[in-house]
């Protein structure tokens, strides 16, 4: 037998085979012992997951037990709120397990999907004529309309949802979202004024203003004077407005001044009467317009001329005025200038002392003699005086008698030197000339000009000129006095005066101790005089006095030197030392002459002979002063020149025994005895470089000389205070000259590694002999 089970919902026709109702059964006998025998169910526990719009089925999810109980309404696909049902497969064999048989419903809810609100665009929108867009993020599941625009102005931007039913806002909600989409208008510069004062000249003027796209110009092109408004307006005022916001057109006050008409110019407008017609004129011009009235008159009276501007609307005064300018002229009483009171120089003929004039009438205006004159004058009628005065005037007029210049001579005092001196006056017709005029001898000479009758000199004076000749003797200067302090020398000593051909001098050489006069006498005492105008013999008087006694010290001497090198002595003398005498029994061509003494340079140099021998020396020195000497004694030392040492190879050095007669030698190199070096020769293996030096029999020396045939041969050589340092690298004998820039010898040294010469300040040649090296040195 086959069951059929209807669902109350679906009503399909369930087919239960006998194993399933067996099951049943057995369920149902296993519950006989409950309150209802029915099978308890468990109730299927609610879904707790939040549904959310995907556009997927979705499935509310209960735990499923298709034996006894079916679930519907448990899947869909749109938002929604949805209804799950649960019901028992069979009220009849199974219950709830709270005891109940009902379907249990669960409430199945799938919200809207959220859609992210676009954020507003920021963006600061300006009119550019082009399409402008407002910025939405794009999302598929809306659409914004109105994001595209062009004009200027305040637009609303719409985003809607494409499916509400499925989506809403971020907010719940599902409304169209609107956005205000403002494009400003674009700002254009206001601009600006022009500053130029314009004045009319006839021609159409411009008042400047910048051109723009954006804005029309119109009232800037004006000709006539006057206030002018120009107007600059926004060409699209609903895309456009000014910087400060606005959109009304802008105005500008556009004056052109009137041109100003210089107030025309009279040469003269004061006249005065001669009886004859005066035109009163004024200057023409174009501007404007003269009356003809009252062009010309001749009376007297004040007459007026009206001048009218042709074009008052542009032009004015410069005054600033614009009515017609009245020019005033007057004919005044003629005005007659009182004569001036000329003197006048005698001529012999009539004069006329003042001339006759239209305005007055002259009275004994005419004399011929010499003298005061009083002239009258008295006006003629209609005139008056330039003063402003019609009173008859009295002048007074000379005739002054001729003037003469004084004689172009100036008295002069001349020299004698036996020439013949003159006054020489110029002849002239108007005075005479006395006295004596020519001189020879000293004197003085006298020369008068006396004016004849009818004359005056040109100072107005008629005194007589009085020219003096002096002739001077000649004046001789007075020698001056010899402030030297003369001491006994055993010489005739010279007390020095000036020289002069006109005197001579008796008593200036003298030698003896004591007071002596000199005379200095005047050889012509009628021609010449001394410079004081007296010619009586000067007196000199000068003393001859006993050397002071001296003390001196040596305190520096070169004394060991080679042949040809001077013997220098450094004394310090405390006194004053006037000669040294030299003597030496060995070195007699040293000789015994007297020597001036340098007492500015404290040093006796003596010069020794290229040829001196070599050896010991005494040598006595004696310093004198006047009648006082005092003698010491050095020892002089006279070595072999550095060229007795010869050199055979770069290695071997030795005496020339040509030169050297000796029989002992000790070699040293560089200050240092060479132990065992005590031939004639002198060898060393690793080369010569050094300074190289013999000592032979008696003491004497032979050099030394540097050798270095390690380097080239050079000189160099500089300047100090005092001295020049020079310095040579590589081997000679050769000696080092010092030379002045004209080519003079001053000193001559051996060639050394390291040498001093002590010199003035000036320029110097150094000169390595035999060689073309030389080195020009300027010492301070």
């Amino acid at each position: 037998m086959r069951n059929h089970y209807y669902s109350r919902k679906t009503r399909h026709i369930v087919k239960f085979s006998s194993l399933f109702v067996a099951t049943l059964l057995n369920f149902a006998s296993s519950f006989a012992e409950g309150d209802s025998g029915k099978i308890k169910v468990a109730i299927p526990q609610a879904d707790s997951t939040t549904f959310v719009y995907n556009g997927s089925l979705q499935a509310y999810s209960l735990a499923e037990d298709t034996t006894h109980y079916t679930i519907f309404g448990d899947k869909h696909t749109s938002a929604g709120e949805y209804e799950v049902t649960v019901s028992l497969n069979s009220v009849a064999l199974f219950e709830w397990e709270d005891g109940s048989t009902d379907a249990k419903t669960y409430k199945f809810v799938i919200n809207k999907s959220k859609v992210e609100i676009p954020s507003a665009d920021t963006s600061h929108f300006v009119f550019n004529g082009d399409q402008q867009t407002y910025t939405i993020a794009a999302n598929d599941n809306y659409t914004a309309n109105g994001i595209h625009k062009t004009v200027a102005g305040n637009h609303t931007v719409t985003v809607s949802l494409n499916d509400t039913a499925n989506y809403e806002w971020a907010d719940s909600t599902v409304a169209n979202k609107e956005y205000n989409f403002v494009i400003n208008r674009a700002q254009v510069d206001i601009p600006s004024a022009d500053t130029t004062r314009f004045t009319y000249n006839g021609a159409i003027q411009i008042y400047a203003i910048s051109p723009n796209i954006n804005y029309n110009i119109t009232g800037n092109a004006q000709t006539n004077a006057g206030k002018h408004t120009v107007n600059v307006a926004l060409s699209d005022s609903a895309n456009h407005e000014w910087t400060d916001g606005t959109s009304e057109a802008k105005l500008f006050d556009f004056e052109i001044s009137k041109a100003k008409l210089e107030i025309p110019f009279v040469d003269e407008d004061t006249f005065y009467y001669d009886g004859k017609v005066k035109h009163f004129d004024i200057a023409t011009n174009s501007r404007y317009t003269v009356d003809i009235t009252n062009e010309m008159a001749s009376a007297v009276g004040t007459y007026e001329r009206s001048v009218y501007i042709n074009d008052a609307e542009n032009y004015m005064w410069a005054d600033n005025t614009s009515e017609p300018k009245k020019i005033t002229f007057v004919i005044e009483e003629g005005k007659v200038k009182i004569p001036e009171a000329n003197d006048f120089t005698y001529t012999g003929s009539k004069t006329t002392l003042v001339p006759q004039n239209d305005g007055y009438t002259v009275e004994n205006g005419e004399a011929v003699d010499a003298g005061e004159y009083n002239i009258r004058l008295t006006l003629n009628p209609s005139y008056v005086w330039e003063d402003g005065s019609k009173d008859t005037i009295n002048l007074s007029v000379k005739i002054l008698p001729i003037l003469v210049e004084k004689p172009a001579v100036n008295s002069s005092v001349v020299t004698y030197d036996s020439t013949v001196y003159a006054i020489k006056v110029p002849e002239n017709p108007a005075y005479t000339i006395s006295g004596k005029s020519i001189g020879l001898e000293p004197g003085t000479y006298t020369t008068v000009v006396s004016l004849k009758p009818n004359y005056a000199w040109s100072d107005s004076t008629t005194e007589n000129q009085i020219y003096e000749l002096k002739i001077a003797k000649i004046k001789v200067s007075i020698p001056s006095a010899d402030s030297t302090i003369f001491y006994y020398n055993r010489k005739e000593q010279t007390y020095t005066i000036d020289e002069n051909d006109n005197y001579f001098v008796n008593g200036e050489k003298q030698t003896a101790i004591g007071n002596h006069d000199v005379v200095v006498t005047l050889i012509d005492t009628f021609h010449y005089e001394w410079a004081d105008a007296t010619v009586e013999p000067k007196h000199y008087q000068f003393d001859i006095i006993e050397s002071e006694k001296f003390g001196f010290e040596t305190t520096e001497t070169n004394t060991n030197v080679i042949p040809g090198e001077d013997l220098t002595i450094d004394i310090d003398v405390d006194g004053i030392v006037q000669y040294y005498k030299i003597s030496c029994e060995q070195m007699p061509e040293l000789g015994d002459s007297l020597r001036e003494f340098d007492n500015g340079q404290h040093t006796i140099k003596i010069p020794t002979s290229s040829d001196a021998v070599p050896g010991r020396y005494k040598m006595n020195v004696t310093l004198i002063s006047g009648n006082i000497d005092s003698t010491f004694t050095i020892d002089v030392t006279i070595n072999y020149p550095a060229s007795a040492i010869k050199v055979l190879w770069n290695d071997v050095v030795a005496v020339d025994n040509a030169i050297v007669k000796t029989t002992t030698y000790q070699w040293y190199k560089d200050g240092e005895m060479i132990p065992e070096a005590t031939g004639q020769y002198y060898f060393d293996k690793a080369g010569l470089c050094g300074y190289y030096m013999c000592e032979v029999d008696g003491g004497l020396t032979v050099g030394p000389t540097y050798l270095n045939f390690g380097k080239p041969l050079w000189l160099n050589a500089y300047g100090e205070s005092g001295k020049i340092v020079a310095n040579i690298e590589g081997s000679t004998t050769a000696n080092v000259l010092l030379m002045n820039v004209g080519g003079m010898l001053i000193d001559s040294k051996p060639a050394a590694k390291e040498m001093t010469f002590s010199v003035k300040p000036g320029i110097y040649v150094l000169v390595l002999d035999g060689t073309d090296q030389s080195v020009k040195v300027i010492v301070k």
